[in-house]
């Protein structure tokens, strides 16, 4: 009768740890694609020489993706030309095994 006790919490137990391992990689996997998401917007808008309408399908892509992309562009003075930006990507960041809902702010500069 010991015995099926030990091998019921081994197996609970592994299931736990399978479980909380799968959530943590979910997540991370998460933070990955927000991250090299923020990177190609970067490099596709300065390559476009912050062009509105790249700027526009970078903010549709992340709503696709369930981001919050908000893009900062500044202007030099006395001019209308856009020199500098800055980009503020949202995420959600969760592990639903132990509960942990975060939302992630990722930031970026372009030139």
């Amino acid at each position: 009768m010991e015995n099926v006790f030990k091998a019921f919490f081994g197996i609970f137990f592994m299931v736990a740890i399978v479980s909380l391992g799968t959530g943590i990689l979910a997540a991370s996997l998460t933070a990955r694609d927000a991250e090299g998401f923020l990177r190609d917007c970067v490099i596709r808008i300065e390559n476009s020489n912050f062009s509105e309408e790249v700027m526009e399908a970078c903010e549709e892509g992340a709503q696709e993706r369930n981001f919050q992309l908000l893009i900062h562009p500044l202007a030099q003075e006395g001019t209308d030309r856009i020199s500098y930006a800055t980009c503020e990507l949202t995420y959600e960041f969760s592990v639903p095994v132990i509960g942990l809902v975060r939302e992630q702010k990722l930031y970026a500069d372009m030139r």
